[in-house]
């Protein structure tokens, strides 16, 4: 049992926190939800820097993690695959790891590019660093992943990869990575030297799963979105749908999935992109970022 010990300044009380319990009290207030989830917005930070296009999200203390990705160039599709199999070109950009305050000031930006690989995914804790993969912006493709300290002065390149990596989570409980990849089709299951130990795929087709972040019990809560035509006749209406499930790593077995149709300022949903969760008086307490450039850090409580 891994036990983080933190002194109170005040009493000089001290309170040991296993994130085991914690872990437990989230899976099973997460369990407890259905279709009719409520989420009551509580607070909000706005980032007072160019966000660009966030991917990920931590909560380390008083500061935040996001992972995100500055695009130079666009991506064009092709015709018709190429040689290698690829859809599009990659583009060409920049990858970041911010660091944040409470107040949302920029406290350091670490670069994460190496050569067309440029796009971070989602991001994971494991108790001593961050993990971050960093990607070409195409489906199929590479990635790096990487390890970080939380003062985002070292990224230590663990291994590569042969697909397009956009979200990781640490299982602290039996230490492993997981990856997800390109629209969460594949999961897979690495040592943390990156040693593949199996993959499979994702049994549901509800949501692409964005972020996602380790919760305890071998267990991941994932959250993302989907667009879906609802039109009818013929008629063309694209909406923005978004989700969560609680997921078994081991097996990709879901242990309870609900839908999120609770959207922020320019209309795309919370889900869209990053999103931390923690347990605040005694209720889960959801971190979400998905709006672009000028991003705001939306906190809310599921109930």
């Amino acid at each position: 049992m891994r036990r983080f010990l933190s002194p109170l300044l005040s009493g000089c009380i001290i309170f040991i926190l296993t994130l085991e319990s914690l872990a437990s009290e989230i899976s099973d207030k997460f369990i407890g939800l259905t279709k009719d989830a409520k989420f009551e917005l509580i607070s909000r930070i706005e980032c007072k820097f160019n966000t660009y296009h966030p991917q990920g999200i931590l909560k380390i203390g008083d500061n935040y993690y996001i992972s995100s990705v500055e695009v130079l160039e666009a991506r064009r599709k092709y015709d018709q695959p190429d040689e290698f199999g690829y859809d599009r070109t990659p583009g060409r950009g920049i990858g970041h790891l911010f660091k944040v305050d409470a107040e949302g000031n920029l406290v350091k930006d670490l670069i994460l590019t190496e050569g067309r690989m440029y796009h971070p995914s989602g991001i994971d804790f494991d108790g001593t660093h961050i993990w971050v993969g960093v990607a070409e912006y195409r489906p199929d493709s590479r990635s790096t992943i990487f390890k970080v300290d939380t003062n985002l002065t070292n990224a230590e390149k663990i291994f590569t990869v042969g697909d397009h990596i956009g979200g990781l989570v640490y299982d602290r409980d039996d230490d492993l990575l997981y990856g997800l990849s390109w629209g969460s089709r594949r999961i897979y299951c690495w040592t943390p030297g990156g040693f593949e130990l199996y993959r499979y795929k994702n049994p549901s087709h509800f949501v692409d799963y964005q972020d996602a972040k380790y919760v305890g019990d071998n267990l991941m809560l994932a959250s993302g979105m989907n667009k879906f035509n609802f039109g009818i006749a013929g008629q063309k209406d694209v909406r923005e749908f978004g989700g969560m499930a609680l997921i078994e790593l081991p097996t990709g077995r879901i242990i309870n999935e609900i839908p999120v149709l609770v959207y922020c300022g320019n209309g795309c949903v919370i889900t869209h992109n990053p999103m931390y969760i923690s347990i605040s008086n005694e209720k889960l307490q959801f971190y979400f970022a998905p709006q672009d450039n000028k991003t705001i850090i939306y906190i809310y409580q599921g109930q």
